[in-house]
């Protein structure tokens, strides 16, 4: 895992400075595992263990905001569980709501678009907030998440160059081009 090294680059910093190293604001951190689980080696066991202490010793805590389900985000709410990570899936439509709710998802109601929902989600101590909807979709959702708070993580989707673009004006700190 990538975190292990980094979290060693951390440490290391603060060798004999005689400051211990502490992270800044935990509640902008997410770490999670999102290959390698289980484990598949001694080596990774070892690593993701320095890493499950790094998290707790460091009070990071922060839930993941979701705003849609599909295949990618019931594996990333696997993992999320896996490493004692909260998490909220966002959905507008209250049927569909109350589905989700009875398979044992972490689930709200609320439209995307209002920044009341993610007001309601806490989205000011949130570690991140992933979105993988359309690309207008998800660039409403970037702005609103700015609206309601300026420093949360923004990790969103994209199908083209021109949309990575446009998300990062809206204030992703990350995109995954999936698409063209």
């Amino acid at each position: 895992e990538n975190a292990a090294l980094v979290i060693n680059q951390f440490q290391e910093i603060f060798a004999g400075t005689g400051v211990e190293p502490e992270v800044w604001d935990p509640s902008r951190v997410a770490i999670i595992f999102d290959h390698r689980v289980p484990a598949e080696s001694p080596k990774t066991a070892t690593n993701q263990k320095k890493i499950r202490e790094f998290v707790a010793a460091n009070g990071i805590t922060g839930h993941v905001v979701l705003t849609r389900i599909t295949a990618l985000e019931e594996a990333l709410i696997e993992r999320l569980d896996r490493a004692g990570i909260p998490y909220v899936v966002l959905e507008p439509d209250l049927e569909s709501a109350l589905k989700l709710h009875d398979r044992g998802i972490e689930v709200m109601v609320g439209e995307l678009d209002d920044p009341a929902t993610y007001q309601a989600a806490r989205v000011g101590d949130a570690s991140m907030v992933a979105t993988t909807r359309s690309d207008p979709t998800n660039t409403n959702v970037a702005f609103t998440v700015r609206e309601t708070d300026p420093e949360v993580s923004i990790l969103a989707t994209a199908s083209s160059d021109t949309s990575v673009d446009v998300l990062e004006l809206a204030g992703c700190d990350q995109t995954l081009q999936l698409g063209e």
